[in-house]
């Protein structure tokens, strides 16, 4: 064993195969098989073969290079130029160091990395800030910042997190995405995302699968565009079709219908007389019939004729058995002719 009250200073190495106690080491290296206790421990290099590395009380620990194959533990700051190698525990209240590969466990208030972070066991710390992070077990921190693309949690690891989790890059996860409660869930297998409450999309959504809302009462293909609604379709705002209506059931209008074109109806129009039209060339001067059938009790009105006085002026009518008659005032042509019942 080496114990002085004080300060060891060595320019070269330190070698001791027990116990290690000062106030301070200052050393160009120091190599240890029993356990090293001090208040300030300053090294270039820090080698321990079998023991632990303990600096206590107030003390910082300064180091270009760490490796220890028992446990690490400093009361106050690691800061290490370059790797840090701990086969054991390691316990700080901050860690400042290049990189770092732990097999055992790491508790830390503070872990900032420059580089990697490379961690068999469990990692807890306030806040890590690192190049990149792989951890096979747990890594509880409330705030964790990386500067490089990749932050790995492998095999049966658990991330908590207490604060905000901020990624640049792409973000895959093996497992389920759990938000909150499970009101937000995404199964990575199957694909399948679950939204538990209301969901606000302020820009474009593009599904390349069917949309189906509810029990599948509102559906939209997007493959052939065709939507079906089950229930009311109620439109605030003017609706525009450039393809055709069609409608199978009853439809209602509170208001006004415009048609450009022609309107054909195949039924009845409930609430107005049905209309029909007829374009007859008459080719005999006089009175006959069409060969036209109506309702009895259909009117017939000429709507256009071949411009002859009033006296003389083409007619129409049905008789009390249906049939269509034309009297063309004697003088043949062609005659518009509308049917109502």
């Amino acid at each position: 064993a080496a114990s002085v009250g004080e300060t060891i200073t060595a320019g070269s190495d330190v070698n001791v195969a027990g116990v290690v106690n000062a106030a301070s080491i200052n050393a160009a290296s120091g190599f240890f098989s029993g356990e090293v206790s001090a208040d300030i421990g300053r090294f270039r290099n820090v080698r321990s073969r079998l023991g632990n590395w303990i600096i206590t009380g107030a003390g910082n620990a300064t180091f270009n290079d760490v490796a220890a194959n028992g446990a690490a533990s400093v009361a106050e700051t690691i800061t290490a130029g370059s790797d840090v190698n701990v086969a054991g525990m390691l316990d700080a209240a901050s860690l400042n160091v290049g990189s770092g590969w732990f097999t055992g466990d790491v508790f830390a208030t503070n872990g900032w990395f420059s580089g990697d972070i490379n961690a068999t066991g469990d990692m807890a710390a306030a806040a890590v800030s690192a190049g990149t992070g792989t951890f096979t077990t747990s890594v509880l921190a409330p705030a964790i910042n990386t500067n490089a693309n990749t932050w790995n949690i492998t095999n049966a690891g658990v991330a908590t997190f207490g604060s905000n989790l901020n990624v640049a890059g792409t973000t895959r996860l093996a497992g389920l995405l759990n938000v909150g409660a499970g009101e937000f869930r995404v199964d990575p297998v199957a694909g399948v995302t679950q939204v538990g409450g209301a969901l606000n999309v302020a820009g474009t959504t593009r599904l390349a699968g069917i949309l189906n809302v509810g029990a599948g009462e509102f559906r939209v293909n997007p493959a052939t565009g065709v939507t079906y609604v089950g229930g009311t379709l109620t439109v605030a705002g003017n609706t525009a079709l450039n393809g055709t209506l069609g409608v199978t059931g009853d439809a209602t209008f509170g208001n006004d219908v415009s048609v450009v074109g022609d309107l054909t109806v195949t039924g009845s129009i409930t609430g107005m007389p049905n209309v029909a039209s007829r374009q007859i060339l008459t080719t005999m001067a006089g009175t006959y019939a069409t060969g036209f059938t109506y309702p009895v009790g259909a009117v017939a009105v000429v709507s256009w004729g071949p411009g002859v006085p009033f006296a003389t002026a083409p007619a129409a009518w049905v008789d009390g058995a249906g049939m269509l008659w034309v009297d063309d005032g004697n003088l043949p042509g062609t005659l518009n002719i509308i049917i109502t019942w």
